[in-house]
C-alpha cells in the first residue's frame, strides 16, 4: 500500500506531500486543479518514462518519492529484495529523480542495477485512471 507520496518540482507542483490511509483513497478536485499531475508523478515513481518538461520551470530537477508498506509480501518479492540487499521493515522507499537530461530511480535509497530495473518483479501499487489502468512496475 502506498503510505505517502512526496513530489518536488514536478510540472507545476513546487512541493507536495500526500499521506494515504488504509483502504480507498480518492483524489478529487475541479478541472485544472492538478489531479492528473499527481497521477503522472506517481507513474514516474512506478517506472513510466518522463521528459524534460516534467521538471518544473526554473528548477534543476524533479524528485518523486513514495513509501510503500508491504503488508502481504510474496515469496518472489522477498527474493528480489534480498538479492538487491534492500531492507523494507518499515516500508519500501521508492524515489525517482529527473534532471533535464537524465533519470535516477532508487529503491530504499539505493539506485538499482539494470537487471533490477527490468526484472518482472511484482509490484504492490497500481494507479487507476478513468478509462485507463496504469501498469505499475513496468521496465523504465
Amino acid at each position: 500500500m502506498l503510505r505517502s507520496l512526496h513530489i518536488k518540482n514536478y510540472a507545476l507542483i513546487e512541493e507536495l506531500t500526500l499521506e494515504f490511509e488504509q483502504g480507498l483513497n480518492i483524489i478529487t478536485g475541479e478541472t485544472g486543479a492538478g489531479k492528473s499531475i499527481i497521477i503522472d508523478a506517481l507513474g514516474l515513481l512506478l517506472g513510466e518514462r518522463s521528459d524534460a518538461d516534467s521538471v518544473r520551470k526554473g528548477a534543476e530537477k524533479t524528485i518523486v518519492e513514495g513509501v510503500i508498506v508491504l503488508q502481504h509480501r510474496q515469496k518472489k518479492l522477498d527474493e528480489v529484495l534480498s538479492a538487491g540487499e534492500i531492507s523494507c521493515e518499515e516500508g519500501l522507499i521508492l524515489r525517482r529523480d529527473r534532471a533535464e537530461r537524465r533519470r535516477s530511480p532508487c529503491s530504499s535509497g539505493s539506485p538499482p542495477g539494470a537487471s533490477e530495473r527490468t526484472s518482472g518483479r511484482p509490484c504492490p501499487v497500481g494507479p487507476h485512471r478513468r478509462r485507463v489502468r496504469a501498469g505499475a512496475c513496468r521496465p523504465a
